[in-house]
């Protein structure tokens, strides 16, 4: 029941930061980048997983509502497509191509070395993000163009007060929080 507060708190804390580090100097911005937004955007993702199985709030539009409102600091869409892909990584746990959590077999292939390894934790946030594209596309749906339309006007809104170090402190921030990251840790126990 406190879901929708603890987002609300952390996506408000994201504009703060924003603001507070909008004159700070690169070391710092990068800094607080990896370990400010990359856990607090860590932390919306984790959301938008609890959001996807409908425990946010009591009927299902309010969780997608509220998980494409977790998804904005995140600057890339990805809470409506995620709910859909999931919701089949649950259903078809470990079958290859129905479950995108899977690797692919180039994937296997390539990422054997541990400096390879190394190169997958950093880029994991894209295998996650694009997977699902190249193994088991879908039509869009409408949901899909809500949450892509919020996260454009969203975006839009953090370019024009913030500037584009704005947007990328929330995008970077998704990439480091999802990746090479000690929050993001469980990704590879759970799933790989």
């Amino acid at each position: 029941p406190t879901t929708k507060y603890k987002v609300l708190f952390w996506v408000a804390f994201q504009l703060l930061s924003l603001h507070l580090l909008h004159d700070a100097s690169w070391q710092t911005w990068l800094f607080c980048c990896y370990t400010l937004s990359g856990s607090i955007n860590h932390m919306m993702t984790l959301a938008m997983h609890e959001l996807s199985h409908n425990l946010g709030a009591k009927g299902v539009t309010q969780n997608r509502i509220l998980a494409i409102f977790a998804n904005l600091p995140m600057g890339i869409p990805a809470a409506a497509s995620f709910k859909r892909y999931h919701m089949e990584h649950h259903k078809f746990q470990g079958e290859d191509v129905v479950d995108v959590d899977v690797p692919t077999e180039f994937e296997g292939w390539f990422f054997r070395t541990t400096m390879r390894k190394v190169l997958w934790c950093f880029l994991q946030p894209a295998f996650y993000s694009l997977r699902p594209l190249a193994v088991s596309p879908k039509e869009p749906t409408r949901w899909e163009f809500i949450n892509i339309a919020c996260t454009i006007v969203f975006d839009l809104m953090i370019v024009h007060v913030w500037g584009i170090s704005g947007l990328l402190y929330l995008v970077l921030g998704t990439l480091f929080g999802m990746g090479l990251h000690p929050v993001a840790g469980h990704f590879i126990a759970e799933h790989y």
